[in-house]
């Protein structure tokens, strides 16, 4: 598999040289969905660093009803997209269950976590709303900072039955309306109270005006009335459900009856191939054949780049030579950097690419070995007699040096220097020119070849000189 560096990136929708086969790298993992259940207090979420927006789905909790077929029985369900950006907590109000009346003391249900309201007299409780807000639930205000609502169903009424055959029964709190269902009207006594902001009404009836209590209200961004109580208990209103972080968000009613909030992270994911770039070795002062590093967003928010650019100790070695990759990559595009490598000294040569994005600053390493082909004439030594010389060369490194020339006799030899010779003799045509004058300069080739990098080639005059 080749490598992969993966960087994971949270965006806001609304905003909107060789490729060894290399293990697979991960610098941040991917957020999962997050779900939360009623737990009868508050709970809280952490942003992960660099979100800047999060799909909430929220479900509001049922009204307490022996009858769960009755359609006041069950809370709201909204899905909402909500920026987060500069936002480090959530506060998570999960709503609880409006509770069912007593039995045998006849006492009502309690009204459900997060704004039920209580049930009268043999009625039971509304469903607590669920929600997501910015601020702590006990802080002045914090129901001003609520980005998702998710209503809270009605509490059946004291007659066991949660839409009234009567039609006695309170109005639900439609789907996206701002204000809650009002709770139904009974006869022979009071009417349930008014459901306020976040808060369902109380059911009435407290078993001496009537047999027959009205059940609480649903929590909601307001909350539902309470149930009139009577000869036959209404039931309570729903809550209602809004988005007030989100005016496209999808709000319907549930139809589980099990409260929760699911947070995901909307996010980009940068994917590398390779995670690391190994250029093998080059030649000093010498350009190499760039490589390539290919990014790809598998995720599902653009990918926004600020800067591109080398560093590390040896980043003068390295350089940024082709990119498509723009300011922006949108989510399935692929785009390439190219990398180019022309060392300035013999040795491990280190370096890191390092681009700026929404999520921070983040290196991949490129590294690389550079060797030398500077080499030079130190003297030359000649044997009068047999009409040769010896030419001295100062290598940087092992290699192979060779010797060639117009005439003269080729020379090859494997060196490791630092300093080595080359014999220069002459082939017969050319000596036989030398014995005729005495001496004659030549125009000696030199090349060095170092192990695994470029050869170099340096000319030299040598005057050869015979004496007999």
């Amino acid at each position: 598999m080749s490598a992969r560096r993966v960087v994971a990136l949270v965006l806001a929708v609304l905003a909107s040289s060789t490729l060894a086969a290399l293990p697979v790298t991960t610098a941040q993992a991917v957020p999962d969905t997050t779900t939360y259940q009623a737990t009868g207090g508050e709970q809280v979420y952490y942003v992960p660093q660099g979100t800047q927006a999060l799909v909430i789905h929220a479900v509001g909790a049922p009204g307490g009803c022996p009858n769960p077929g009755g359609g006041f029985f069950y809370g709201g369900d909204v899905t909402a997209t909500i920026p987060v950006q500069g936002v480090d907590v959530l506060y998570l109000e999960v709503g609880g269950p409006g509770g069912t009346a007593d039995e045998v003391s006849g006492a009502g249900g309690a009204g459900g976590f997060n704004g039920g309201g209580a049930g009268g007299f043999g009625a039971h409780g509304g469903g607590g709303a669920t929600d997501v807000r910015l601020a702590p639930a006990d802080e002045v205000g914090s129901l001003d900072t609520r980005q998702v609502v998710a209503m809270g169903g009605g509490g059946g009424g004291a007659n066991e039955v949660c839409v009234n055959a009567s039609g006695s029964a309170g109005n639900g709190g439609e789907a996206g309306q701002e204000a809650g269902g009002t709770g139904g009207t009974s006869t022979g006594c009071a009417n349930g109270d008014d459901g306020g902001v976040g808060t369902g009404g109380a059911g009435a009836g407290d078993g001496l005006c009537a047999d027959a209590g009205g059940g609480g209200g649903g929590g909601g961004l307001y909350g539902g009335g309470g149930g009139g109580a009577g000869s036959v208990g209404a039931a309570g209103g729903s809550g209602s459900s809004a988005a007030p972080g989100d005016p496209s968000a999808v709000i319907t009613t549930d139809t589980t009856g099990v409260p929760l909030i699911e947070i995901t992270p909307v996010v980009a994911v940068a994917e590398w191939t390779p995670g690391s770039v190994e250029f093998g070795t080059g030649t000093v002062g010498r350009l190499g054949d760039p490589q390539a590093i290919t990014m790809r967003n598998i995720g599902t928010a653009p990918l926004l780049i600020s800067g591109l650019g080398i560093g590390g100790p040896q980043a003068s070695d390295f350089f940024v030579s082709s990119s498509t990759c723009g300011a922006q990559v949108a989510p399935g595009v692929t785009c390439s950097i190219g990398i180019s490598f022309r060392p300035g000294a013999a040795g491990p040569r280190e370096a890191t690419l390092v681009l700026t994005m929404n999520i921070g600053e983040y290196e991949l390493p490129i590294t690389g070995t550079a060797v030398s082909n500077q080499f030079s004439f130190v003297k030359v030594t000649r044997n009068k007699r047999e009409g040769t010389a010896k030419l001295f060369v100062a290598i940087p490194g092992p290699g192979v040096l060779e010797l060639r020339g117009n005439g003269i006799k080729h020379k090859g030899k494997v060196v490791s220097g630092p300093t080595t010779s080359l014999s220069v003799a002459l082939k017969p045509w050319m000596y036989a020119r030398l014995a005729l004058l005495g001496e004659l300069p030549v125009r000696a080739r030199v090349t060095f070849q170092p192990d695994d990098g470029l050869a170099r080639t340096k000319w030299k005059w040598v005057k050869l000189v015979l004496q007999r």
